[in-house]
């Protein structure tokens, strides 16, 4: 389950989803412990487990009750993995899953806050690209959708009339 602190046991029944953020995707608290990938400091997508900054370039999500799928109204710069996470807190509190200092991420100058941040950090989310992953690029989807939908990191919205890949 993305935006998580555990996992759930061997044999456990419970259908229940395990989550770790409240309803707009944040973290309900950055310093529990069971960092693993699946936390996130920013804004978590759990439809597609990933993180995005919470900030000026933060993500913001399509609108509740927009139908599954919908793009979000801004894409946001990602946070997709440990090292591209906050390693503490504003006020300097070890946050144990993270590496990244406070400042860099979500500071004036950080990578969630400055358009022309100095920081760097790998996208690897698909359809963006550059050194501030905000250079759109054709996503991937299996042939393109056949030419008959948007493709959305990986998945085909068909065009009204078509199904299938």
């Amino acid at each position: 389950r993305p935006c998580t602190n555990s996992r759930r046991a061997a044999g456990d029944p419970s259908e229940e989803p395990l989550s770790h953020i409240d309803e707009n995707g944040r973290d309900l608290d950055l310093l529990a412990a069971g960092g693993d990938h699946a936390r996130c400091a920013g804004i978590c997508d759990d439809e597609v487990a990933m993180c995005y900054c919470d900030g000026d370039m933060g993500r913001i999500p399509a609108p509740k009750g927009a139908p599954p799928g919908t793009p979000p109204i801004r894409k946001g710069r990602p946070m997709v993995t440990m090292q591209n996470q906050p390693g503490f807190t504003k006020d300097g509190k070890k946050i144990p899953w993270g590496e990244q200092p406070w400042e860099r991420m979500f500071g004036p100058k950080g990578w969630c806050n400055a358009k022309d941040t100095d920081v760097s950090l790998p996208c690897i989310v698909d359809g963006v690209a550059g050194p501030r992953c905000d250079i759109e690029i054709e996503h991937f989807c299996v042939n393109q959708c056949s030419g008959h939908g948007e493709c959305w990191l990986g998945f085909c919205k068909c065009h009204e009339g078509w199904y299938g890949m």
